[in-house]
């Protein structure tokens, strides 16, 4: 007779999410305040008079609850709303008569500069983060040996790791320590050469369409938002990853900002009110399934450096715990009081009339990443729940 899912002991597998506190705990130059500063500081560049910077910001606080001033995506994102409201009025005055034709061009023109100033915006943030993944590599014994006690505590199982991050870090360090054990969203098969940048040949790796990962892998790393390694080819649209160092040694970010190239990268660099739809859309869609599905099929989850503000995340957070039989014993890393419980509860969806005593299933450690990986809250977590707590 088969044993009913609340009463199997708890399976090995892990679902890992990781926010941008977990790239800051080994380089706090990518703390999103750090990047927004860098943004502003280059926008401004060479600009005799005036502060293009205090203007886009300004822009972005009449359609945006964001903040401006220390998040780079409230700073960049609404100006895909603006594109998009200018390059409709564009058609409206298109359609409304031949006297408005004039307006309708000066209107497309403007459309066309907003999405400029967008892609300039947006060179300069991935830039920086390469800028800074690259200066990491000092402090990278830490990440490694976090990445390294996850696996161990997956016990041979699967291992989900979903980022939040554009960096390449944890991608560094699967790659330095289990090249042949991990995979990504990226098909190890079917690569070919791309000339991305006139008389340069890059090899690159097609992005997945499905869930078909090589069952023998049992790590897996998940770029919710994208990667500074993905591009998007002109034309046919298909995204494939390229080697970090190829876009490095040849500047992609420069010369795409300077339109050197049509290959686009493929990061959710937008503000909360676009994120919802734009991660419906591939290659997004199919990194939230499978993070989702591995949220559902994991009796742990280990949650680290997620400030919990982030709606399509969180939306995804309380399916699977809804969707669960047992709830996962969670561990939530973070430093400082935030995030507090009661945020935590909330975005996984927790209800205090129908569920259980949070403290049966959800530890939280606020001493950061390294400390937490010296807890008894870590041992307790990595070593495998009791029976009881299911």
């Amino acid at each position: 007779m088969t044993t009913a899912l609340s009463e199997e002991p708890p399976n090995r597998k892990i679902a890992a999410l990781l926010g941008n506190g977990v790239s800051i705990a080994f380089n706090p130059g990518l703390a999103l305040s750090k990047i927004n500063a860098g943004i502003r500081a280059r926008l401004n560049e060479d600009v005799p008079d005036g502060d293009p910077a205090a203007v886009l910001t300004e822009a972005a606080n009449k359609i945006d609850t964001g903040d401006p001033y220390i998040d780079f995506e409230s700073l960049l994102g609404p100006l895909d709303q603006q594109h998009d409201f200018i390059a409709m009025m564009a058609e409206y005055a298109r359609i409304i008569g031949k006297t408005d034709e004039t307006a309708a061009e000066h209107l497309k023109a403007s459309a066309q500069f907003v999405r400029d100033v967008r892609r300039t915006g947006t060179s300069f943030a991935l830039e920086i983060i390469d800028a800074q993944s690259r200066a990491s590599w000092d402090r990278m014994e830490g990440l490694t040996g976090f990445v390294t006690g996850l696996r161990a505590a997956a016990g041979g199982q699967r291992l989900t790791i979903a980022n939040l991050n554009y960096d390449s870090l944890v991608m560094a360090c699967l790659s330095d320590g289990y090249s042949g054990e991990f995979c990504d969203l990226a098909r190890g098969y079917g690569a070919s050469f791309f000339e991305v940048l006139h008389g340069v040949q890059w090899v690159g790796h097609p992005l997945r369409q499905i869930a078909d990962f090589p069952p023998t892998r049992k790590t897996r790393l998940i770029h919710l938002h994208g990667s500074l390694t993905w591009l998007k080819q002109p034309g046919s649209g298909l995204i494939y990853r390229f080697r970090t160092e190829d876009l490095r040694m040849y500047d992609f970010w420069e010369k795409w900002r300077d339109g050197e190239t049509d290959w686009q990268p493929v990061v959710v660099l937008t503000n909360q009110t676009a994120k919802t739809e734009v991660v419906k859309e591939q290659p997004y869609a199919l990194a939230y399934s499978v993070t989702e599905e591995s949220l559902i099929e994991s009796d742990r989850w280990l949650i680290a450096g997620y400030s919990f503000r982030d709606e399509c995340v969180n939306e995804m957070l309380a399916r699977a715990w809804k969707a669960r039989v047992r709830k996962p014993d969670i561990l939530v890393i973070g430093h400082g009081d935030s995030p507090s419980t009661a945020e935590v509860l909330k975005a996984i969806g927790h209800h205090w009339w129908e569920d259980a005593d949070p403290s049966a299933f959800l530890t939280i450690e606020r001493g950061g990443l390294e400390a937490a990986m010296a807890s008894d809250a870590w041992n307790r977590w990595a070593d495998m729940p009791s029976a009881e707590a299911a």
